[in-house]
């Protein structure tokens, strides 16, 4: 992606903004959970982009439902997207952000495997980190991380 241009901005408004966005993905369910009233130096384009690809992610590997949250931990700010898919299998976890990695659930699906190595360099451009874990309940939850 175009180097990030960060700004200081409403988080919570911008998460209201993607999510407004997400609702326009075809097959997408979007939900919304709490979202963190903070400031944060954030670039609304990049930071969008790579929610708006998890959400495509969401809606191509997880069925479509998904949820869009954030919250602060400490001096942080958590973006997350959770799906209710299959979710991710442990031995892929820590391939899942790399250039071109397609798991293998994904043989059938189209898709160049660089979506969610976008969203880390995003994360990455913030001074943040991108990652996955299970959901409870199943599927899959994909957090941003960034300074606050």
């Amino acid at each position: 992606p175009a180097p990030v241009k960060p700004v200081p901005l409403d988080a919570a408004d911008l998460m209201r903004q993607i999510a407004r966005k997400a609702e326009g993905i075809a097959g997408a369910e979007v939900g919304v959970g709490g979202f963190a009233e903070v400031v944060a130096v954030l670039d609304p384009a990049r930071v969008t982009q790579a929610v708006l690809q998890l959400a495509q992610n969401a809606v191509t590997h997880g069925g479509g439902r998904l949820v869009l949250s954030s919250r602060r931990v400490g001096d942080e700010l958590e973006i997350s997207v959770r799906d209710f898919g299959p979710g991710v299998p442990d031995d892929e976890k820590s391939a899942v952000f790399d250039r071109f990695h397609r798991g293998a659930a994904s043989a059938e699906r189209a898709g160049s495997g660089l979506g969610l190595n976008i969203v880390q360099v995003i994360a990455r451009a913030h001074g943040g980190r991108a990652r996955v874990e299970d959901a409870a309940g199943g599927g899959a939850l994909f957090v941003m991380t960034f300074p606050v």
